[in-house]
């Protein structure tokens, strides 16, 4: 019986003996007490590690110098909050370490149906949204179905967005929304009304 204290980069976990390689896999503030596992699901319990009173997941089964993918999952995530991919893909040095963190600060997802002032629906547009306090950063994809509905994930907390849609003929429509601070994760936008094209 072997057990191993594993310690990267401020993450520290009790795991399984560590042969080469290790990932250490610990939750982000926002998901709260909420443990992390390194391996496929929770839910079914295919995982290899959980955090916990022991510490971070230790994923003690990392080969040196070969792409590999490290799966995780969140016990009970909050609804909307996007936990990522839920895959990350590493290249360990020789008995190396890695500290990776689940979740993050935009965490929050918005769904709503978008419709035109007569009340029918803005089908099958794109568009991008921007964070009106970082309007040079980066964007996000937006869509609608064939009935107007929408959803944005990667949203901060207490952030004002702006949806700019591109439409036929170069039309640009735009409207704006905000994330409250006390979201646990999943923002209701409900009927968005847009105005006339500019």
């Amino acid at each position: 019986m072997g057990t191993t204290l594993a310690f990267a980069d401020g993450a520290f976990g009790v795991g399984r003996r560590i042969i080469d390689s290790f990932a250490l896999l610990r939750a982000h503030p926002t998901l709260g007490d909420r443990a992390v596992v390194a391996g496929q699901s929770i839910a079914d319990n295919q995982y290899l590690a959980k955090s916990g009173a022991l510490g971070d997941a230790v994923q003690n089964l990392l080969l040196s110098y070969v792409p590999q993918s490290v799966q995780y999952d969140v016990e009970d995530p909050p609804a909307g909050y996007d936990v990522g991919s839920g895959v990350v893909r590493v290249r360990p040095a020789y008995r190396s370490g890695y500290a990776i963190e689940v979740g993050a600060a935009d965490f929050a997802s918005a769904f709503g149906v978008l419709r035109n002032a007569d009340g029918t629906p803005v089908a099958l547009v794109g568009g991008k949204v921007t964070a009106l306090d970082k309007p040079d950063g980066p964007t996000t994809p937006f869509f609608t179905n064939s009935v107007g509905r929408f959803a944005v994930a990667n949203l901060r907390p207490g952030t004002q967005y702006r949806v700019e849609l591109f439409e036929k003929g170069g039309r640009l429509r735009t409207f704006d929304f905000a994330v409250p601070n006390d979201t646990a994760g999943l923002v209701d936008l409900k009927t968005v009304t847009l105005g006339p094209q500019e």
